[in-house]
C-alpha cells in the first residue's frame, strides 16, 4: 500500500514536471515562430573551418568563484571600468555562456578592439572567427527584459544577457567604446528579427523612459537606438525579399564577408561611443548593459565593451586632432594637441604642475614627437595644451600612446594612475581595384569595383568613393560602408579617376587612368533613305554595310519595308550586323511615308507648224496631236505670243493613245504654249513659230559685148519664202 501511495505520489510529481516541461516547451515554441529558412541554423559556409589564425580569442567562465579573473564581477572591475571611477553590486542575469572576455590576437589584429567583455545572444566562444556560418545560434531558456522590451515593440524578447553595476563618477560625464555584431546581417535587416541591445543609465538627474527613470545611451549621433534595422548596408528580409530595405546609417556598418577571420558574425558596426554628461559627481548611478534576440532564438548577436573604457573624465586628458576630441590619429595629419585640464579640487588662483608619462608601444622620435615632462597650467587657467606631430613612416599597423598621470581621486582619498590612450593609424591603403570593360560594342556596359581598407590598422575607416570621368566631371559618389565595396556600373568607354577620402583623416588615394574599354567593334553604315508614299509597293532595303545584316523597324519583315504596314510618317530604320567576334554594330537611317501618290498618264504630244509665209505675216499655223490620253480632258488654254517656256522647246518622248487633233491658224512668229488638263494633271508643250528674213533683191548687169548684142542681169534673191515669182 506504502508503495502504490508512493507511486502514484511520483506519477502525481512526473505529470507536474511534464506539465511544467511541456508549458515551456509550448512557450519557447511560441517565441520561435518558424519564418522562412531560420529553424535551419548553424549551417556551415563550405569550406570554411576554425583556426587559430582569428582576430580574437574568447574565454568564459560558468562556475561561482568571484575571484575568478573571468567571473563577470571581474570583468567589471578589473578590466571595463579606468581611474577613480569605482564600481559595485555587479550582477549578470542570463546564461554564464553569454559572458566572457575577448583579445585581439597579436598575430591578426583585423579587429578594432584590443580587449574587453563581451555579451551575446549565444554562447561567447561562438564569436570567435572565421566567419563559417551564416546563422550561428545558441538558444537559451530565458526571456523577457522590460527596458529591451520598449526597445522592440511588439515582438518578443529572448536569450537576454543583461550585466548591472553601480558606479561613482569623479566627473559629470561618462563613456565607453563597443562594437555592436550580428548574424542578423544582412538578410533579415528591415524584419521584425531586429536583435536588440542598450545601455540604459539611472541616477540623480538624469529621468527616462526605462525602469527607474533610466536612459538609454546606445544611440547613434542623431538619437536613434543602435539596431539592426536601423544600421545596414545591401540589407534585406529573406523572408520578403521584393519588399524594399534601403541602406541607413551605412557610415557606421562594417561587413564581415564569409571567411573573413575576424570574427563569426556576418555583420557589425564601427566603433561606436556611448556618452551621457551632466552627471553628479560622487554620486551613485546604476548602469545596465543588456542584449537580445528579438521574435525568435536564432541568429546570435553579440555586443563587445572595450576594456578600460568605461571612465568618467574628472581625469582630464584630452587630445585633439583639428580641434575635434578624438583618440584616434593618423600619420602626417595635423594639426594634433594633447591638453591636460584641472579638476575641480585645485586652485585655480595657482599654477598647477602635472607630470605626465608617455608610454605605449609607439616610439617617441620615430612615430610621434612627445616626450614624458610636466605640464605647467597657468594661474588663473583651465587647461594647457602641447602640440606634437606624426610623421609619416612605414606602415607598420596601429600603434599607442599612453598619456598618463598620477591623479588625486575627487570622491575619495585615494590617488589612481589615470591614463588615456591615443591610436596612431597608417594611412588606409587601396585593397582592390577592378575593372570590368565593356561586354557591348555600342552600349555603355562596363564597371568599376574598388575597396579602400585600414591596411595593418585595426581601424574603421569610412570611405567616400568619388569617381571622375576623362574631363574631370563628377560621375558619381558613394559611401557603401567598412569591408564593402564601391561598385560603379553601368559605365561608358572612355577614361575615369577615382578619389577616395575617409570621414576623418586627412589622407586620399586618387586613381588615375582607369581605362573602360570594349570588344572591337564593327563600323556598320547605312545609305540614307528616299521618301517613299503610302501606296509604292513594299520593296527590299538596301544599302546597309558591311553586308550580310538585318534591317529591323516598323513595317519591316525579312528585309522587306511595307510602306502600307508601317503607315505614313518617319520610321527609324536599323541595320544591325554582327562581326565574327561576336561584337555588334548597328547603324540607323529615317525612311519617310508620303501620302499615297497617283501619278498622272504620260500622253504622247506631237505637233507641226506651218511657219509664217512673209516677214510680219500672220498666216502661220500649228497643228498639234494629243494621243495616250482617255477623253475628256480639258483643254486649258492655247496661248499665241507667249514667252517661252522652256529653255530649247524640247518634247519629252511621250508614247502612243487615243488621237486628238487641235489647230490654231492666223499665227505670227514666235512661242506658243499649249496646256491640256486632265484630273489635275497638266500636260505642257511649248512651240515655235517661225518667219523667213525680209525679201531681198539684188540685180548685177551682164553689159553686150558688142553694139546690137543684148545684155543681161543677174538677180540674187534672199529671205521670203520660196518659190519666187519674178515680173
Amino acid at each position: 500500500m506504502k508503495t502504490s501511495l508512493h507511486f502514484r505520489a511520483c506519477c502525481g510529481w512526473f505529470i507536474l514536471v511534464m506539465m511544467l516541461f511541456l508549458s515551456g516547451s509550448m512557450y519557447a515554441q511560441n517565441n520561435q515562430p518558424v519564418q522562412g529558412d531560420r529553424e535551419n541554423v548553424n549551417v556551415p559556409y563550405p569550406g570554411i573551418t576554425k583556426s587559430t589564425s582569428t582576430a580574437i580569442n574568447v574565454q568564459n567562465y560558468t562556475g561561482n568563484d568571484e575571484n575568478n579573473p573571468l567571473h563577470y564581477n571581474k570583468l567589471v572591475s578589473d578590466l571595463l571600468i579606468s581611474g577613480c571611477l569605482k564600481a559595485s553590486n555587479i550582477q549578470f542575469r542570463g546564461n554564464k555562456q553569454q559572458i566572457g572576455r575577448f583579445d585581439r590576437n597579436p598575430e591578426n589584429t583585423n579587429f578594432p578592439l584590443e580587449s574587453g567583455i563581451v555579451l551575446s545572444t549565444g554562447n561567447v566562444l561562438e564569436a570567435v572567427g572565421p566567419n563559417s556560418s551564416s546563422s550561428r545560434s545558441t538558444a537559451y531558456s530565458l526571456s523577457n527584459e522590460s527596458d529591451l522590451q520598449m526597445l522592440v515593440g511588439s515582438y518578443s524578447i529572448n536569450d537576454p544577457s543583461v550585466l548591472t553595476f553601480n558606479f561613482i563618477p569623479d566627473g559629470d560625464v561618462v563613456e565607453f567604446r563597443y562594437i555592436f555584431a550580428s548574424d542578423e546581417y544582412p538578410e533579415w535587416a528591415c524584419s521584425q528579427f531586429n536583435d536588440v541591445f542598450g545601455f540604459f543609465i539611472s541616477g540623480p538627474g538624469i529621468s527616462g523612459p526605462y525602469s527607474n527613470g533610466g536612459s538609454n545611451i546606445a544611440l547613434l549621433p542623431d538619437g536613434s537606438p543602435v539596431s539592426i534595422n536601423n544600421i545596414h548596408v545591401d540589407g534585406y528580409n529573406q523572408n520578403n525579399q521584393g519588399a524594399p530595405c534601403p541602406d541607413i546609417n551605412g557610415a557606421y556598418y562594417v561587413s564581415v564577408p564569409a571567411g573573413s577571420t575576424t570574427i563569426e558574425y556576418d555583420g557589425r558596426t564601427t566603433v561606436l561611443t556611448a556618452r551621457i554628461e551632466g552627471l553628479t559627481p560622487c554620486s551613485t548611478y546604476a548602469m545596465k548593459i543588456a542584449i537580445a534576440d528579438a521574435s525568435d532564438r536564432q541568429y546570435d548577436s553579440a555586443v563587445f565593451l572595450e576594456a578600460k573604457s568605461f571612465v568618467s573624465t574628472g581625469a582630464n586628458i584630452k587630445n585633439f586632432f583639428n580641434m575635434i576630441e578624438t583618440y584616434d590619429v593618423f600619420q602626417s595629419c595635423e594639426p594634433t594637441e594633447l591638453r591636460f585640464y584641472r579638476t575641480d579640487n585645485t586652485n585655480i588662483t595657482e599654477p598647477l604642475e602635472i607630470e605626465y608619462i608617455i608610454e605605449g608601444t609607439a616610439v617617441s622620435g620615430v612615430h610621434h614627437t612627445l616626450t614624458s615632462g610636466v605640464a605647467v597650467i597657468p594661474a588663473n587657467e583651465t587647461s594647457v595644451g602641447i602640440t606634437y606631430t606624426l610623421p609619416l613612416v612605414a606602415l607598420d599597423g596601429t600603434k599607442t600612446i599612453v598619456v598618463k598621470i598620477n591623479q588625486s581621486c575627487l570622491c575619495d582619498e585615494q590617488t589612481q594612475w589615470i591614463e588615456k590612450t591615443i591610436r596612431i593609424h597608417d594611412p588606409f591603403v587601396l585593397q582592390s581595384l577592378d575593372v570590368a570593360d565593356a561586354t557591348s560594342c555600342i552600349e555603355g556596359l562596363g564597371s568599376i569595383t574598388a575597396q579602400a581598407a585600414a591596411g595593418a590598422s585595426n581601424f574603421d575607416y569610412v570611405f567616400t568613393y568619388n569617381l571622375y570621368d576623362g574631363s574631370d566631371n563628377l560621375v558619381s559618389t558613394l559611401t557603401p560602408g567598412g569591408n564593402v565595396p564601391a561598385e560603379f556600373n553601368n559605365l561608358p568607354v572612355g577614361m575615369y579617376k577615382l578619389v577616395i577620402t575617409d570621414n576623418v583623416s586627412c589622407h586620399s588615394i586618387t586613381q588615375n587612368n582607369i581605362i573602360i574599354s570594349a570588344p572591337e567593334a564593327p563600323v556598320v553604315t547605312l545609305a540614307p533613305f528616299a521618301s517613299v508614299y503610302e501606296n509604292t509597293p513594299a520593296f527590299a532595303l538596301t544599302g546597309g554595310m558591311p553586308e550580310g545584316g538585318v534591317y529591323s523597324g516598323i513595317g519591316v519583315e525579312n528585309g522587306i519595308f511595307n510602306p502600307l504596314v508601317a503607315g505614313m510618317g518617319g520610321h527609324e530604320i536599323t541595320y544591325t550586323f554582327t562581326a565574327e567576334n561576336g561584337c555588334v554594330g548597328m547603324a540607323s537611317d529615317t525612311i519617310i511615308v508620303l501620302p499615297p501618290y497617283y501619278p498622272c498618264p504620260t500622253p504622247e504630244i506631237t505637233w507641226e507648224v506651218q511657219p509664217v509665209s512673209c516677214p510680219g505675216g500672220d498666216d502661220g499655223m500649228i497643228t498639234v496631236w494629243v494621243t495616250g490620253l482617255e477623253k475628256p480632258y480639258d483643254i486649258q488654254c492655247l496661248l499665241f505670243g507667249c514667252e517661252p517656256q522652256c529653255d530649247d522647246c524640247t518634247v519629252p518622248e511621250l508614247k502612243n493613245g487615243n488621237p486628238g487633233v487641235f489647230m490654231a491658224g492666223g499665227l505670227t512668229a514666235g512661242f506658243y504654249t499649249y496646256r491640256v488638263v486632265k484630273d489635275g494633271c497638266e500636260y505642257e508643250v511649248c512651240i515655235e513659230v517661225t518667219e523667213p528674213e525680209p525679201l531681198e533683191a539684188s540685180a548685177t548687169p551682164n553689159d553686150a559685148l558688142c553694139f546690137g548684142y543684148e545684155g543681161s542681169a543677174t538677180i540674187a534673191i534672199s529671205g521670203g519664202t520660196m518659190p519666187y515669182t519674178l515680173s
